[in-house]
């Protein structure tokens, strides 16, 4: 943590100043101390803005954690480390925010890259060390980082040793809207722009509601049944995972008015599902997502099966390829709100007619990020993939 430093008055200021209230005059062969004029009074308002103007203290920083962990600063943290695994998510919802630009000092490398989306979006991110991945507290506490940055699951393995040598680490969840709103919170608090983390929890909330308003009224019937699935591939052997009711994935859906067939699997993370039970589900939509892969081309591949074509998703025409661009709208990543949006108007078009998901997709960047509409066209456009409208 920072420590403030105490700026102590020199002592000659001090005898000059005695000598001065008590008429003394002062010897020739000694320096005077530097101070104002005295030849006339100050007057009071003056001595006012004089002393308003005087470099004020810092003010202590305190900022909770997703594990309610209290961090305390004197100044906001100059030297981020952002690692572990999923670290793009935080690098990606802490570049929310200005103040993180030039800030973050080092980044682990994973699945063999940075982060290509900030590494487009700010040239100071050029700077930003590369840490191999798995960089251990050993690795990392001679950059003598002001703060860590990790999620919370990672505490035990990674987090632990980093804070036994004295490092400050902030762990974060992001895995839910609610999550989301509280850590954004407090990152605004960490970097000292409370006003700038209300803004942008405003600017998702406001979506958030108008899309449940909207919804609100949809009886059971009238809430098509959904189906997420995301391909995985190894060698020749082809699997489809859906993910827990309690990721972003699954909220996206019962968000925007839909009911996802898949509420009785169980399970901590992807789980894979046989075309069988898909068959068997018999959807009424399928998002397909491509996880850094083309949802197009996936969409188009299995649409082309004669497995699939059986399906009645299939022949309604409702497979859609979840959008993406730098990353899927799908993940707990600050793109969700693009994500519960594309699925609210894909499942209720009626209801939704007024969207135009080009113009949030600008919305988004220039607002959330502070692209200009340029940037937009140039640095995101390019990357979109999947079915927007």
């Amino acid at each position: 943590m920072h420590r403030r430093q105490l700026n102590w008055i020199p002592l000659i200021l001090i005898a000059a100043v005695l000598f001065s209230a008590c008429g003394a005059t002062q010897a020739e062969d000694v320096a005077p101390a530097p101070q104002e004029p005295a030849e006339e009074p100050i007057p009071a308002d003056e001595e006012t803005s004089t002393e308003a103007a005087l470099p004020e203290e810092p003010t202590s920083i305190l900022t909770v954690d997703a594990l309610g962990r209290e961090l305390q600063f004197d100044t906001v943290p100059e030297h981020i480390v952002i690692t572990g695994k999923a670290n793009w998510l935080i690098g990606h919802t802490l570049y929310l925010f200005p103040e993180a630009d030039g800030r973050v000092l080092a980044w682990e490398e994973r699945g063999g890259n940075t982060s290509d989306f900030l590494a487009a979006i700010s040239p100071s991110f050029a700077d930003v060390i590369t840490l191999a991945q798995g960089a251990s507290a050993e690795q990392i506490a001679p950059l003598q980082p002001d703060l860590v940055i990790m999620k919370s699951y990672l505490r035990e393995n990674l987090g632990s040793p980093m804070e036994e040598i004295g490092l400050d680490v902030f762990y974060a969840n992001l895995e839910t809207p609610d999550q989301f709103y509280a850590e954004i919170e407090q990152i605004g608090a960490m970097l000292a722009n409370p006003g700038h983390a209300a803004e942008i929890i405003n600017f998702y909330r406001e979506r958030v509601e108008m899309i449940e308003t909207r919804v609100s009224d949809l009886d059971e019937t009238e809430r098509p049944s959904v189906l997420v699935i995301q391909r995985t591939a190894t060698g020749e052997d082809v699997a489809f995972t859906v993910p827990p009711m309690t990721w972003m994935q699954t909220l996206e859906v019962t968000t925007a008015g839909g009911a996802p067939v898949w509420e009785e699997v169980t399970g901590n993370g992807w789980t894979t599902i046989t075309f069988e039970q898909i068959a068997a589900w018999d959807p009424d939509v399928v998002l397909v997502i491509a996880f850094r892969g083309d949802p197009d081309a996936l969409v188009a591949e299995l649409e082309s099966s004669p497995e699939w074509q059986a399906l009645r998703a299939t022949q309604e025409g409702q497979v859609y390829a979840f959008p993406a661009d730098f990353r899927g709208w799908d993940l707990p990543d600050p793109r969700w709100i693009l994500g519960t949006t594309w699925v609210a108007q894909t499942l209720h078009p009626d209801l939704f007619s007024d969207i135009d998901m080009m113009n949030e997709v600008y919305t988004f960047y220039t607002e959330m990020y502070g692209l200009t509409e340029d940037q937009v066209e140039t640095i995101i456009v390019p990357m979109l993939m999947g079915d927007i409208p």
